[in-house]
């Protein structure tokens, strides 16, 4: 069949579409593609020409399967110049959309000169004359069957954002699905009454998503289409696993054994659903999960559109907050409330810095801390995170629970997560002051960085009274004296458990008081009085000296913030 053509281009305001404009544009192909009198020609032109509309590409093209022909050709084009398009015809396998097909994925094309596909010398002669660089082809499949593929092109040198492959994708999807609907009008009369209802689902769906009732509208509503309790897998979001229909309590389903349609936006999967019962599924019931699983992803979609400039308009706060000198102003504070934090309470800043030769990526520890704080129950706007310079990122949380702070930290530092084994971290106190708690945090930090051991993690709650060694860059001096003061008897013994050791700290927190020696280490009084003289001949001192209590509980005290801080050996 010869393409049917549009040579008009799109306008500079068509190509300022918002992501609700696409949201809006995928349901309204929807509609035409469940009308009861479908004219499949119209859906596939709307759908070639919403791809140049919403991606703000020059061209856009579908070329289906000849199967007679073993050949992929031209049905719609739309924003050509040169009339070679409109005939173009791929031997199959052959191509981008051949490599699209192969991979069974969406193929980004940056310069189609340098792209690595086995096409003839026609195609590629056809595609120079419209003078297409860079292309996007996203493959058209149904149940496994290979229908075609979905191209747009740009005349010029482009690279395309990452939402914009997985838009070209999703209208591919809805393609294959307007085809496959022709197809079946054309050849099953039987099938009328269940594409009537099959349109009633998606009147019932895009109801429910037009009305802004989210995720679990949509959800709840599936459920109740179906007839059977439904089960939604996704950690977007949050919570991971979320029962939907029916008030009794049902068996959590697995979703790799149960009767699962996952949630796809292009290739990126964000969840599934699975239902409930043994049952197989109808038809019907199978489509209305595959329509439920779309209207999903387009909110999810929604939704981590609105996260990540969440994520960013709180890490510019942040970034404020922490660079603040004096009292926060009223405008400043009434910007973090907005945020969920409460500036009139203390707050935890925690500080990670990379380590080796790649920093940390933002959006990794935002994506940790964020199933984290869903999984916890803290409120998503009480942790704000900003990257503070190339090799650190700060974290502020609630200071209660006291064990967040820890457990962050130890998610981020996970096998298996993007960021394990690649930072360091220093911890503040709870304070009301976070320009304060910030500097209380990279103190710990520089000491964590000493310690030159990926994961170290050093909380300043910790360090009690040693923590004016923050001021230190260098703990040499700080050795120095501990081996001066304690170093005959470190070498004497192994350990700060061991028996000398353990009497010499209860001698000093007891000012010499022989029974609470005694009581303190678990020995007789007589035993007391010979390690004592053990001690005194070893150190070289009278215990009783002033001077010498003093110098040696220093130590001691500096011996303990090393092992703290892991500067011991």
């Amino acid at each position: 069949m010869a393409a049917r053509t549009r040579t008009v281009k799109a306008t500079a305001g068509q190509n300022g579409r918002t992501a609700g404009s696409a949201f809006e544009a995928l349901f309204h192909i929807g509609a035409q593609i469940q009308a009861k009198e479908i004219d499949l020609d119209d859906v596939l032109t709307t759908i070639v020409e919403q791809a140049t509309t919403l991606v703000a590409a020059d061209v856009s093209w579908l070329a289906l399967l000849d199967e007679a022909q073993q050949s992929i050709a031209v049905r719609t084009i739309h924003g050509h110049l040169t009339p070679a398009m409109e005939t173009m015809s791929v031997p199959l396998g052959k191509g981008v959309g051949g490599v699209a097909l192969q991979r069974h994925e969406t193929v980004v094309v940056d310069d189609y000169d340098t792209f690595a596909q086995n096409t003839t010398a026609a195609i590629r002669r056809a595609i120079h004359d419209e003078g297409i660089v860079s292309m996007i082809g996203a493959p058209l499949f149904r149940e496994e069957r290979l229908i075609g593929v979905l191209y747009v092109g740009q005349r010029t040198s482009r690279t395309f954002d990452h939402d914009e492959p997985m838009l070209v994708s999703a209208l591919a999807g809805q393609a294959a699905i307007a085809i496959e609907n022709g197809r079946l009008l054309q050849q099953l009369d039987t099938k009328n009454r269940m594409l009537e209802h099959t349109a009633s689902i998606h009147d019932r769906l895009t109801s429910v998503a037009l009305r802004d009732a989210g995720v679990d509208g949509i959800a709840n509503e599936l459920a109740d289409l179906v007839g059977r309790p439904i089960w939604l897998f996704q950690d977007l979001t949050g919570p991971a696993a979320q029962r939907y229909g029916r008030d009794e309590p049902g068996e959590p389903v697995d979703p790799a054994t149960a009767q699962r349609v996952p949630i796809l936006a292009g290739e990126t999967e964000f969840g599934s659903l699975a239902v409930e019962g043994s049952d197989p599924l109808s038809e019907l019931d199978r489509r209305a999960l595959e329509q439920g699983a779309v209207a999903i992803a387009v909110e999810l979609l929604r939704q981590r559109a609105r996260q990540e400039v969440e994520w960013r308009l709180g890490g510019e706060l942040l970034g404020t907050l922490l660079s603040a000198t004096g009292p926060v102003d009223a405008r400043l504070a009434a910007r973090a409330a907005r945020f969920g934090l409460d500036l009139r309470q203390p707050h935890t800043v925690i500080v990670l810095e990379s380590v080796g030769d790649e920093p940390l990526d933002l959006a990794d520890v935002q994506d940790t801390l964020r199933r984290a704080t869903y999984a916890s129950g803290t409120r998503r706007g009480a942790v704000l995170v900003a990257a503070t310079g190339v090799e650190h990122i700060a974290i502020t949380i609630p200071a209660e629970p006291a064990s967040l702070a820890p457990r962050l930290v130890a998610l981020l530092d996970e096998p298996g997560s993007p960021t394990h084994g690649r930072f360091v971290t220093g911890i503040s106190r709870p304070l009301r002051d976070l320009a304060a708690a910030h500097r209380e945090a990279m103190a710990c930090v520089r000491f964590a960085r000493l310690s030159n051991t990926p994961g170290k993690s050093i909380a300043a709650s910790d360090l009690g009274a040693m923590r004016f060694l923050f001021a230190l860059d260098d703990p040499g001096p700080v050795r120095e004296y501990v081996s001066e003061q304690l170093g005959v008897l470190l070498d004497h013994e192994t350990g700060t458990d061991a028996p000398l050791f353990a009497t010499l700290r209860a001698y000093l927190a007891a000012s010499g008081h022989h029974p609470s020696i005694a009581s303190a280490c678990h020995i007789h009084t007589s035993t007391v009085k010979y390690r004592i003289s053990r001690l005194e001949t070893l150190l070289g001192r009278k215990l009783t000296d002033p001077v010498t209590r003093f110098e040696l509980q220093l130590a001691i005290a500096l011996l303990d913030f090393l092992w703290a801080v892991g500067l011991s050996t």
